[in-house]
C-alpha cells in the first residue's frame, strides 16, 4: 500500500506582521506552487491575516488549507497558538497565554526555542516550562542560524 504524504508548514507570516511581506493571498499562492497541502498563518500578535487567509482558502479549493493562528508575545517570549480565531492580548504570563490558546481549542506550539539571536525567542529561564506546556516544538526554522539550533530543539 502506498504511503500518502501531507505537506504542511506551521509557521508563516503575512504582511500583517512587521517581518512578513506577502499578502495572505500571495502566501497561499506560493504555498500552492510549493505543493503544500496546508499552512498555518501565525502573524505576530494578530489573527487578522490568518482569518483572511482561511476565508480565501475556504472560497478556493485549489489553495492549501489554512490553520489560523497567532505568534503571541508573552511576558517571557513568543509562543504560537494554532487553531486560534480570536485575539489574545500580548505580554500576558506564559501560563495565561497558554490558557487563552487552549480556551479556543487551540494547540500550543513553541517556535525557535534555542535561537539565541532571535529577539522574541522564549527566555532560557522559561524554556523548560514552555516545552512542558507545548503540544508541538519547532525543530526546523528556515531563519534560524546553524544546525545546532535544530539539533538542540530535536
Amino acid at each position: 500500500m502506498p504511503v500518502s504524504c501531507f505537506r504542511l508548514d506551521l509557521h508563516n507570516h503575512t504582511a500583517y506582521s512587521a517581518d512578513g511581506v506577502l499578502t495572505p493571498e500571495a502566501l497561499l499562492v506560493r504555498a500552492r506552487l510549493r505543493a503544500l497541502d496546508c499552512v498555518a498563518v501565525t502573524d505576530h500578535n494578530t489573527v487578522d491575516g490568518a482569518l483572511e487567509a482561511a476565508a480565501l482558502a475556504a472560497a478556493d479549493p485549489s489553495l492549501p488549507r489554512v490553520i489560523p493562528g497567532v505568534e503571541l508575545t508573552t511576558a517571557v517570549g513568543e509562543i504560537i497558538g494554532l487553531y486560534v480565531r480570536e485575539e489574545i492580548p500580548s505580554k500576558l504570563s506564559l501560563a495565561e497565554s497558554v490558557a487563552r490558546i487552549r480556551e479556543q481549542g487551540g494547540l500550543v506550539y513553541l517556535p525557535h526555542p534555542f535561537d539565541r539571536l532571535r529577539r522574541g525567542a522564549i527566555a532560557p529561564s522559561s524554556r523548560l516550562e514552555a516545552a512542558r506546556l507545548a503540544d508541538i516544538v519547532e525543530v526546523v526554522n528556515g531563519r534560524s542560524l546553524g544546525p545546532r539550533v535544530a539539533a538542540k530543539a530535536a
